[in-house]
Order: structure tokens, then sequence, then C-alpha cells
């Protein structure tokens, strides 16, 4: 008996190249955040994904132009609502709300968890890709760097990048969880939740970024 085109199964559908992108991007932060850009390879990202090999090249250009696409999606919005913040900020406690309020914002988003824990990882690595998105973190640094050199003009420069850099870490630390505050705290009664853990970051921050910057 002779098949019919009718008869044929319909052809699979054509995903849109804006569709490919962010199942992609999204397959690839949850991956990094989980075992790092050097411990997954295109194959996997692609395989989990469910497109071709080459549909990372085809879209990005490659792994390393997928990384950079994997950061900036979500730091340069987050970097923006900073900065517009930071305009209004005029006490130390204002600096440090600039920073992580908007941290605080995406945190229970789809996707925001993978992104803190990647970043996280990649603060304290020397993976020499980072250099492709150096140009947006430096510049949100230099940018609340400065902001603080006002607030203490007589503190010495190495002082507050380094408080800087402390408070940068201690936000990481806070929403790149589910880790060591969750297990230490699982079963607990009333254990806080995470805008009361923002609270206390703050605190901490701000009380030690005043106590480090009027001492030196």
């Amino acid at each position: 008996m002779t098949r019919t085109s009718a008869d044929a199964p319909p052809a699979p559908r054509r995903r849109p190249r804006a569709e490919l992108r962010e199942v992609l991007l999204d397959v690839a932060e949850r991956s990094f955040a989980r075992a790092g850009y050097a411990g997954v390879g295109v194959r996997e990202i692609t395989r989990d994904a469910g497109v071709r090999t080459a549909t990372v090249s085809e879209v990005f250009g490659g792994k390393r132009e997928l990384f950079r696409a994997v950061l900036l999606r979500r730091v340069e919005p987050l970097n923006a609502e900073r900065r517009a913040r930071l305009v209004g900020a005029t006490s130390l406690e204002d600096v440090v709300r600039a920073f992580t309020e908007p941290m605080l914002e995406q945190a229970g988003r789809p996707g925001w968890a993978d992104y803190f824990r990647f970043v996280a990882q990649l603060s304290v690595s020397a993976l020499p890709e980072q250099v492709l998105v150096a140009e947006e973190y430096n510049a949100i640094a230099a940018t609340f760097v400065g902001r603080l050199q006002d607030l203490y003009p007589d503190a010495r420069p190495e002082a507050v990048l380094d408080g800087y850099l402390l408070l940068v870490s201690s936000s990481l630390q806070l929403f790149a969880g589910p880790g060591r505050f969750e297990y230490l705290t699982e079963g607990t009664p009333g254990a806080p939740d995470l805008a009361t853990r923002h609270g206390w970051l703050v605190q901490f921050v701000a009380g030690g970024l005043d106590t480090l910057l009027r001492d030196v």
C-alpha cells in the first residue's frame, strides 16, 4: 500500500530563533550554576535543550558567546535598576540598599537563583572568559566605589574598594541559596524569610562599612 503525503506525520515545528535563544540561555544558566562553566559542554547543553549541537554556534557563535549572553541577560537590567536607585541615595544605608534591593526583588523569579549561584562561583574564580563581561561588572563597581568614596572622602581608596567587594560577597551569600543557613535552620520554627534576612544584611554591611571607612 502506497503511503500518501496525507498519511505522513507532520513535520516538527520549526522553533523561532528568539525561542531557541531563550531555551538555550535557560538551560546553560542552570547547567553553569550546577557544574560551572568548565564542567559543562555544548553537547550537554543542547541535549538538555532538545536542539542540535550546532544550534549554539548558529544562535550565539559558540560557548564563550553563550556564557556572555547568560550573564548579560541578568546583570544589565539588574545594574540599570541599581543605578536608578543610587541617584537618590544620600546615606550609606541607601547605597547598600541600592545595590541589594534589586536582587531581593528578583529572588524567587525563574532563573535568578541560578544566576546568583553562577556569579558567586565566578567571584572566586580566575576563569579567563570573565573578560567577556568584565566591562559591565567593572562599571557598576566603579559607580558604587565612587559613591562610597564621596560619603567617606578621607577613607583609603583600597579600603573603599575592599568594602565594596565585601558588600558583593555578602549579597551573593544571601541570594545564591539555599545554602548553609537553610541547612542549619532546617525544621526550626519561625525561621526568618528572605526579606527579614535582607534587612539583617543591610544592617550588617552598612555597620561594617561605616566602621571600616571611618577608621582608615
